[in-house]
């Protein structure tokens, strides 16, 4: 395998975000290496979640910069679109997936497989989404099959399908835009990093109580960085209302 020339996945430096007088990221320096896991975790408007759709290009910063494998972005063309291509994925508290639809077709939503006459190759989505879910996830469930509708899961099943697929298209940093308030979520990244390189990942999670007190700003918001998810998880567990 070849050395990546890179340390760090995403960095951040002297990142503001404000919506109009309203403050909402000040000064954050932050920064994701090559294998970390890094959690945060602060109260309902500390400015997770907007520092989230920076980072995915949802929208651009009020000032300062980013590096995504220590190439500096241009923020004012910087897409969710972008995002992807330079392997930046997000995984959603269940808006991600269609309800309604087969599991096969929620791998492939935007990226489908086609033949040159843009046709769906069904077969080979089927198959790929198969590998997804037996390979990758894990998924033994009776009657749980690629064709299966996502309704019919349950939440943490739900997640993994949405990192497996995060996992499936090749990406170097996966953000975990959900909420945790069960740790299926987790287990199932663990299971996944532990069958491929070890993604780096950021995990945004907010609770309504918490041990600590914690100010509006993300800067002071309590930043868990870790490269083991079992240690990421009993931080969790500390923090979680009793």
């Amino acid at each position: 395998m070849l050395e990546k020339s890179y340390k760090h996945v995403l960095r951040m430096k002297n990142v503001y975000k404000s919506f109009g007088k309203v403050v909402a990221l000040k000064g954050i320096d932050f920064e994701v290496e090559i294998n970390e896991v890094v959690g945060l975790l602060g109260d309902n408007g500390a400015g997770k979640s907007t520092m989230v759709k920076i980072m995915t290009g949802v929208f651009p910063p009020t000032g300062g910069d980013m590096y995504i494998r220590n190439q500096k972005i241009d923020l004012k063309h910087y897409t969710v679109q972008t995002a992807h291509n330079l392997g930046i994925e997000t995984v959603y508290q269940e808006r991600s997936l269609g309800e309604k639809q087969p599991l096969w077709r929620n791998f492939f939503i935007g990226r489908q497989i086609t033949n040159k006459f843009g046709f769906i190759k069904v077969k080979e989505e089927k198959k790929i989404a198969r590998h997804i879910m037996l390979d990758l996830i894990g998924f033994r469930g009776a009657g749980v099959t690629e064709d299966s509708r996502v309704s019919l899961l349950s939440g943490g099943e739900r997640q993994g399908v949405a990192i497996g697929r995060a996992m499936h298209f090749e990406a170097d940093l996966i953000i975990l835009d959900i909420k945790m308030k069960n740790m299926d979520g987790l287990d199932v990244l663990e299971e996944l990093r532990a069958k491929t390189v070890g993604v780096p990942v950021i995990l945004n999670s907010a609770y309504s109580t918490y041990k600590n007190n914690f100010t509006s700003w993300l800067a002071d918001a309590y930043l868990v960085k870790s490269g083991d998810l079992s240690e990421l998880k009993e931080k969790v567990k500390e923090l979680l209302p009793v």
